[in-house]
């Protein structure tokens, strides 16, 4: 199955990866914190947790964005899930280039690639003018040339 224009799909993709991601990540931090310094255990995984949440709180709306912007195939929503993903995008750079462990790196390479996919489905899906995307004529016949019309 090719994902071609639904942007409620991949942005719950999206959402799950990520929060599975940040699970990990928050772990090995309070983990690593807890290990060096016993004194801010406690402080570093309530911000951990606080962070967590705030991240699965976003994501969340990104997906339901997503989801809706497919559901009803509106441009105002294609559009406004564009600009919400180039932001998120643009953060997942901004904390690759500052990364402070490779499992950070890896989560931000993560979402600024999930971030890429969802802005080109939107794209699609914005071109399509509210109806549905389909093969040209010319593709279907690449894919089968054994078929006469």
């Amino acid at each position: 199955m090719r994902i071609t224009y639904e942007t409620g799909i991949a942005t719950f993709v999206q959402f799950v990866v990520l929060s599975i991601c940040n699970i990990v990540t928050r772990t090995t931090s309070i983990v690593s914190t807890c290990h060096s310094r016993g004194n801010s255990c406690l402080t570093t995984s309530l911000s951990s947790v606080a962070y967590y949440l705030l991240i699965v709180t976003w994501f969340g709306l990104v997906w339901q964005l997503g989801y809706r912007a497919q559901l009803h195939r509106s441009r105002r929503l294609c559009q406004l899930l564009i600009v919400v993903e180039l932001f998120v995008g643009l953060i997942a750079v901004f904390n690759a280039r500052h990364y402070n462990d490779t499992l950070g790196l890896i989560v931000s390479v993560v979402d600024a690639v999930f971030a890429i996919w969802v802005i080109y489905l939107s794209i699609r899906l914005l071109q399509a003018r509210g109806g549905r995307i389909v093969a040209s004529e010319r593709a279907r016949r690449r894919r089968n040339p054994n078929t006469e019309l």
